[in-house]
């Protein structure tokens, strides 16, 4: 208190640590009991003074000097660290004493650097504040817990074992309550940050708390009790809080706390949240220090919640097409991230699986339904810009749409997923549904939807690339729907027959699309040549299904191509009867009857040929009905 009281604030923190290197060097040479713990109170009280506004104050208001700062904390550190070493010389006796003057020193040299910095990029007159005041109280108490445990013995009385708790416990608090709650930033009525994005006055009010904690637990001497676990709880609080809000304040700058969330932000949080999760469950935390293992128990608990949360940002609240935010991506730049970070986020989640747990069962399956609603959106992108809620769904697209259904149910349906140990079993399970559903999917959109002659839009296709853009989407639908097909049974049957059909609509498309151009709906032009190029083409297709299936022995396309035989065989007698005159429809009949009596021939003689041989398909489990 002499010390104090006699010494001018600038040079006090210099003075405590020069009576405590006095007091270290005293206890070196004659080896009385209470001079290192006395020497260890002048360290204390030196990094006290730093803590005080009086001097921090000083600095911040430009009345110190920046030079005279670093070099008073420069000096302080240095006195301390030369009386821990002085302390050396007691060998083991003194050694709690000595690591405590250590500390402080360490405290002292980073509380000088950290206000150095934080005056440079800050300016002196929004460097001071309540928050950061607030930030150096928490650390005072922090700092004063970290040395009590420094210096902590095995033998140390009730007094000397709860003085650390209750200290440090009443800085997480004032911690916590103060720039954690009330003084916060964004949610509190604390100012901005002032400074750059990431270093700025965040750095002391939450960063160094956190690892002032960390330092606590990994000097504490029983790491596994309950004391250590909640600081360390602490720490990981502290530093969430850090990267929280330096992602909120790279968003909105000065303005953070009143703007609203944005949608790339609230995927930023989302992403953030699971890459917590994932990391409290990595094995390197099972493996590692005691009090971090502990914290793989809460793994399961933030991997659920962690996947709630990725399923309600990413699935509803930032969609920029279907999401609650009916506004257009504001730039390319922005979709990219947004997009990223989606797939990000699906990444994320699969690398939560480790097993097959109901938590790793989840996880895949958000995992696909994350996935699936990020290529829903891509495709959305790649037909609509950055305006995703603008306009109906186009035909293109809606085959679009419609292969990625196919390709999420070939997905499911593979022998790899089934053989799966973590969790892919189980999701292999909807393969039956989530097949069923896309073959009926591709049905409507092929059958219907997307045609431009008898489907619902009524508007011509746009060019020539359109219409060779759809008519490949034609031809890969149909192909992804063969895919699907991998034996006798219903399911199978029906993935067949559904491929002869996109076909068959796919050859009656380019017919007309041959003889009227891109406005396919509109009658006439044609005349009894396209009529006639129906009738003959269709027989041909029918032929050939029907002689695939009779070489292959393969009910399915037998029964497919009679369809189409017989289909063409009415459309002659109905329609080409009432439309066709003179010589185009005699060549019709003849023709059409000509290319009947070859597929019977052409059958008859595959069907004598193969025998008994049955057909050979691909094998693999596909769904019962």
């Amino acid at each position: 208190m002499a010390l104090h009281a006699a010494s001018p604030v600038a040079v006090e923190p210099a003075t405590q640590a020069l009576a405590a290197l006095i007091l270290a060097l005293a206890a070196a040479g004659l080896g009385w009991r209470g001079l290192a713990p006395a020497a260890v109170a002048g360290g204390l009280m030196a990094l006290a003074v730093m803590l005080r506004t009086g001097f921090i104050g000083e600095a911040l208001a430009g009345r110190l000097a920046l030079s005279n700062l670093l070099g008073i904390s420069a000096l302080t550190s240095a006195l301390l660290f030369v009386g821990s070493l002085a302390l050396k010389r007691r060998g083991e006796a003194q050694r709690n004493e000595r690591e405590a003057l250590s500390t402080a020193a360490l405290l002292v040299l980073l509380l000088g650097l950290f206000t150095g910095l934080h005056i440079v990029l800050a300016g002196k007159a929004s460097a001071s504040g309540p928050l950061f005041e607030a930030s150096l109280r928490t650390l005072l108490m922090l700092s004063a817990g970290l040395l009590l445990v420094a210096r902590q013995r095995d033998d140390d009385g009730i007094i000397a074992r709860w003085r650390a708790v209750a200290v440090i416990g009443v800085g997480i608090l004032h911690g916590l309550i103060g720039p954690g709650l009330v003084l916060n930033p964004w949610w509190g009525t604390g100012e901005a940050p002032a400074g750059l994005p990431v270093f700025n006055s965040l750095i002391l009010a939450f960063l160094a708390p956190a690892l002032l904690l960390a330092a606590t637990v990994r000097r504490r001497a029983r790491p596994d009790e309950a004391w250590s676990r909640s600081w360390l709880v602490a720490a990981v609080v502290f530093g969430l809080l850090w990267i929280l809000l330096v992602l909120r304040h790279l968003f909105h700058g000065a303005q953070m706390a009143g703007a609203p969330v944005e949608r790339a932000e609230a995927c930023v949080y989302a992403v953030l949240a699971l890459l917590t999760a994932w990391a409290l469950g990595a094995d390197r935390v099972g493996t590692g220090r005691a009090q971090a293992a502990w914290l793989r128990a809460a793994a399961p608990a933030a991997g659920g919640i962690s996947l709630a949360g990725g399923v309600l940002v990413f699935g509803l609240l930032a969609s920029p097409w279907w999401g609650l935010s009916q506004t257009a991506l504001p730039s390319v730049g922005n979709a990219l991230l947004v997009f990223g970070l989606h797939a990000l986020a699906v990444l994320l989640a699969l690398r939560l699986r480790r097993g097959d747990t109901p938590l790793d069962r989840a996880a895949l399956t958000v995992a696909a339904g994350l996935a699936v609603a990020l290529l829903l959106q891509l495709l959305r992108w790649a037909f609509h810009g950055l305006d995703l809620t603008q306009g109906g769904i186009g035909r293109a697209e809606a085959c679009a749409y419609a292969i990625l259904g196919l390709l999420t149910a070939r997905g499911l349906l593979s022998s790899r997923l089934a053989a799966s140990h973590r969790g892919g079993r189980w999701l292999h399970q909807a393969a039956p549904a989530a097949g069923w559903i896309a073959l009926a999917g591709a049905a409507l959109v092929f059958g219907r939807y997307a045609s431009p002659w008898w489907g619902p839009l009524d508007q011509p296709l746009a060019s020539v690339p359109a219409g060779l853009l759809l008519f490949g989407l034609y031809g890969l639908g149909a192909a992804t729907v063969l895919g699907l097909r991998r034996d006798e049974s219903p399911f199978g049957r029906a993935a067949l027959a559904v491929c002869v059909g996109i076909l068959f609509a796919l050859v009656s498309l380019l017919i007309r699309w041959a003889f009227h151009g891109a406005d396919m709906s509109a009658p006439g032009r044609g005349g009894a040549l396209e009529t006639w190029s129906f009738s003959a083409l269709w027989a041909v297709f029918g032929l050939a299904v029907l002689s695939l299936g009779s070489a292959r022995r393969d009910t399915t396309l037998r029964w497919a191509g009679l369809a189409v035989l017989l289909l063409t065989a009415i459309k002659v007698m109905l329609f080409d009867l009432a439309r066709l005159e003179g010589v185009i429809r005699a060549a019709s009949f003849l023709a059409v009857g000509a290319l009947f009596l070859v597929g019977a021939l052409a059958a008859r003689r595959l069907n004598a040929g193969s025998g008994g041989r049955k057909p050979e398909i691909s094998g693999g489990s596909a769904p019962e009905a």
